[in-house]
């Protein structure tokens, strides 16, 4: 060992081990290592080095469980009074029929009252009579739009139209 190390070093090393061995009282252990520790050191290693490097990677906090997702908040559902002019337009929610107007239709809110995701009411008209011209009309609602109590188309006004 002192030839390939030289005097100072093997001693040193001697030392290093010796320490080790008695804080730990692994001495055995570590003299049998005594050849690995010259091959670590030729790479600049030492185990003394490599006990720090892997006692410095342990967290003194213990493992936190995952706690499960909080509980989803309820939907409601709340009333919406559908109206039309004239009366009897065949009226839609998210493009699902939901029957004629006048009709009372339920739609998902949070306790605040909003709307919970996108909503569109579309009133197609029914029969009109001879002579007039009614129009398809609708009105859409983003989550956090609080929820009319009623809603009112008037299929006889033009949509406007982008110019």
């Amino acid at each position: 060992m002192v030839s390939e190390l030289g005097e100072g070093q093997a001693r040193f090393w001697d030392i290093c081990i010796k320490l080790i061995g008695g804080v730990f009282g692994l001495g055995a252990f570590f003299t049998g290592f005594q050849t690995i520790n010259i091959v670590l050191a030729r790479l600049g290693f030492s185990l003394i080095f490599l006990g720090l490097f892997l006692t410095g990677c342990t967290s003194p906090y213990a493992a936190q469980s995952v706690s499960p997702s909080p509980t989803p908040v309820p939907v409601l559902k709340t009333k919406v009074l559908v109206l039309s002019e004239p009366a009897g337009a065949r009226i839609q929610v998210n493009q699902d029929y939901i029957g004629d107007a006048p009709i009372e239709v339920k739609v998902e809110s949070n306790a605040l009252g909003y709307f919970t995701r996108p909503t569109s009411f579309i009133a197609t008209p029914g029969n009109p009579s001879p002579g007039t011209t009614l129009y398809v009309q609708s009105k859409f609602f983003l989550p956090a739009d609080p929820i009319p109590k009623r809603l009112f188309f008037d299929n006889r006004l033009v949509p406007l139209s982008p110019q």
